[in-house]
């Protein structure tokens, strides 16, 4: 650990008062006399979190109330080995990363279901922040290689999101459960009301919420202007449960999520290729995202010789849409550039899983299906304002096209695992999980616009087998210590495998072309965790060491360039780009973290929790010997939560102190070298407080970076040093305000 850590840990340790909250493992406010046991389900079954092999972290309800959030990184931001990618100021965070692996290859879940594949758009990923926070009773989150529980794409890792519970909501004298919520945040300018009502509704329970936001763009720390942005969010939860007998629960669920946004794209304003004197004079665009579910859950107890049998039958539609309109002109000419294009993904998915105790086995088979349908059409017309006239034709490309085939993509899992306590002190988890995967292009007149290689796509099949195994071993009552190896696998992405586009922005390393590739082969990776856990009633510390090998990564590659006169020629000449199985991955590193019940410290009628969390980590390249880009800086988190025993109010302190980034990937622009950037050391202070006055009415009070530090993300790392830092520094300190009644 670096200068800055080893001093960061030593000083907040000494200085215990300092409030904070951290661990992402938080306590009942009204039982704080010492620490709560915490179950977890991440592993496909409900489970002692330190009766299982791996490292999960927790972001429970009251947390969650806390930080009050409206995206993933500030839903994130305290969680160990984590880390929320950011995509600019016009689409926001873009992917979650969990020890340096990110995108697609970490898995998320909302309810057992699969959210949306993350694409590619402005350098970006997006469609992966499609829900809202205000609606889960807790997220959890598996770090490392999972592929043997969960398939496909949890080759870095899975992020569960569980709704809440409306028979938990319900009072205890069973009236039902009404609250109004607004709040506000200062970054951009966000106002949100929200309604959420639950009830006895005849023999089950039911849970409606209902929320409304507004936005701007999100002010960054520095003196560039942000693109103007206004944007409108809307979010629809539905809940049903019941049980039709003594051994039947079920769950019927809907959800409804939207996004709108138009901005003006003032950073594309200037001067571009073309007739002498030509520049974009006018962009602006219309991003709009949307998702909706409806899902069928069951769970039945003893039957067919089984504990318990748990079926869901769930069906996912997402789209997102950009709507652009781009103006360039010279003397002679003024051309209006209207694109339109979508990435519309469909989806139907089956879980079966079954439970049996046996003798000393606990085991749990399961099967999973996913038929899938993506489709990513782009369309473009071309205006000549002073002629009227109109072409769909540009630099050698015609529309409308496609980024990649309409494609269908199935694939089925079934995994066994048996979970073994061969004696008081020692359990071993053994598992095995055996995928296949197609994928199946629709080949059109639309693609083949695009596809200026004249590469053909080819279907894809291939199956793969994922074991792991774990042990832990109990010291005693309050101590033990256990060991994991995981496997994973991700199948080629139809939108690495399969897209073809070009985009012809005549400014120098802009332009460039993308090329099929049929060869691609699946990502595999082989890891292991040691780890240690003690538990006593007021202190709590864990301990894990993890060590994972990736094979055949995909990744981009600039196979050559290309000239296209008049335009396209010199500085300007076209990038072609290819994804291949390039890299052998190494990434390792340890994570420590602790908690301790702070009462003794506190004034008399207070009572507190200290928590510290801790993150090393290294990964490297090893085809080439360099570092990675994705894995992010060493980091430490440590928080005091403070508050009143009779509840009224608290106040909470985070003190995250973030390392210098180091070992970036070399960049070069054309064979020659540049500089890539790794952003310093820094250390950004937060509070929370709560307030309530009377007992259905609770203010709840943020703010962030209150020091008004000015620093840069992980996602920054590996960017053009010589580029403008100021346009992607982080936000500067900003205030998030939450007022709920309940009725």
């Amino acid at each position: 650990m670096s200068n800055l850590l080893s001093k960061s840990v030593l000083t907040l340790l000494i200085a215990s008062s300092l409030p904070v909250q951290a661990e992402n493992v938080r306590v009942d406010k009204e039982s704080m006399s010492g620490l709560e046991e915490i179950h977890v389900t991440a592993h496909r079954t409900d489970a002692n979190l330190n009766q299982v092999p791996a490292s999960i972290g927790v972001i429970t309800k009251e947390t969650i109330e806390a930080l009050q959030p409206s995206s993933m990184s500030q839903l994130l931001r305290y969680e160990s080995g984590v880390e929320v990618d950011r995509s600019g100021s016009r689409f926001g965070d873009a992917s979650i990363s969990i020890r340096g692996i990110g995108g697609n290859r970490v898995m998320m879940l909302h309810d057992g279901v699969r959210m949306p594949d993350g694409f590619g758009s402005a350098g970006s990923d997006q469609a992966r922040g499609s829900f809202n926070a205000r609606n889960l009773e807790r997220v959890e989150i598996l770090k490392g290689p999972a592929s043997a529980l969960y398939g496909s794409d949890a080759l870095g890792g899975v992020v569960l999101l569980q709704s809440l519970d409306p028979q938990g909501l319900v009072k205890a004298d069973g009236s039902a459960f009404v609250e109004l919520n607004a709040g506000y945040d200062s970054g951009d300018e966000r106002r949100r009301t929200g309604l959420t009502a639950a009830g006895k509704i005849g023999v089950g329970y039911g849970l409606l919420q209902l929320e409304q936001q507004s936005y701007q763009e999100r002010e960054i720390n520095s003196s560039f202007k942000v693109n103007p942005k206004d944007g409108d969010r809307q979010s629809l939860f539905a809940k049903y449960v019941f049980d039709s007998s003594d051994n039947q629960h079920w769950e019927l669920i809907g959800e409804y999520w939207g996004d709108k946004a138009d901005n003006n794209l003032l950073t594309n304003l200037g001067p571009v290729g073309g007739p002498p004197g030509s520049a974009v004079v006018a962009s602006t665009a219309e991003d709009e995202s949307s998702r909706w579910r409806l899902g069928v859950h069951h769970v039945i107890e003893d039957v067919a010789g089984l504990d318990q049998l748990h079926w869901q039958l769930d069906y996912q539609e997402s789209q997102f849409e950009q709507n652009e309109l781009e103006t360039t002109a010279s003397p002679m000419t003024r051309i209006l550039k209207v694109e339109h294009e979508t990435f519309d993904q469909e989806q139907w998915s089956f879980n079966l899983q079954g439970q049996k105790h046996w003798g000393n086995h606990a085991l749990m088979m399961g099967l999973d299906t996913i038929k899938k349908e993506l489709q990513r059409p782009v369309d473009v017309t071309f205006i000549d304002q002073l002629s009227l006239t109109r072409t769909k034709s540009a630099n050698g490309v015609n529309y409308p096209g496609k980024t990649f085939p309409d494609t269908e993509i199935s694939q089925y899992g079934a995994y066994l695992q048996d979970n073994w306590q061969l004696s008081s002190s020692l359990r071993v988890i053994l598992g095995v999980r055996y995928d296949h995967f197609r994928s199946e292009p629709k080949l059109d007149d639309a693609y083949l616009n695009f596809n200026l290689s004249g590469t053909h796509p080819e279907s894809r099949s291939d199956s793969h087998w994922s074991p792991h195994a774990g042990l832990v071993f109990a010291l005693g009552d309050q101590t033990s210590v256990y060991a994991n190896y995981t496997t994973g696998f991700r199948a080629p992405p139809v939108d690495d495998q399969f897209i073809s586009r070009a985009i012809l922005i005549p400014v120098p390393g802009v332009p460039h072309e993308v090329i099929p590739n049929n060869d691609l082969e699946s990502e595999t990776s082989k890891g292991y965790e040691l780890g240690l856990r003690w538990q006593g009633e007021w202190a709590k510390f864990n301990f894990a060491y993890y060590d994972n090998r990736y094979e055949d990564f995909i990744d981009s590659q600039t196979i050559g360039y290309r000239d296209q006169a008049p335009v396209f020629v010199g500085a300007r000449s076209i990038r072609q780009i290819q994804y291949q199985n390039v890299d052998s991955v190494r990434i390792k590193g340890w994570e420590v973290g602790a908690a301790l019940v702070a009462d003794a410290w506190m004034p008399k009628g207070w009572q507190g929790q200290l928590n510290m969390t801790a993150h090393h980590i290294d990964g490297e390249n090893r085809e080439t010997g360099q570092g990675l880009n994705s894995v992010g800086p060493n980091k430490v988190v440590i928080g005091l939560d403070a508050h009143r025993a009779d509840g009224r109010w608290g106040i909470g302190w985070h003190v995250s102190a973030v390392d210098a980034a180091d070992d970036a990937e070399s960049l070069t622009f054309r064979g020659q070298p540049l500089t890539a950037y790794e952003p310093p050391s820094y250390v950004v202070h937060d509070i929370n407080l709560f307030w309530n006055p009377v007992a259905p009415l609770r203010f709840n009070l943020s703010v962030f970076n209150l020091t008004d530090k000015k620093y840069w993300g992980s996602h920054m790392k590996g960017a053009n040093a010589d580029g403008d830092l100021d346009a992607q520094v982080a936000a500067g300190r900003s205030l998030v305000l939450g007022v709920n009644y309940q009725f």
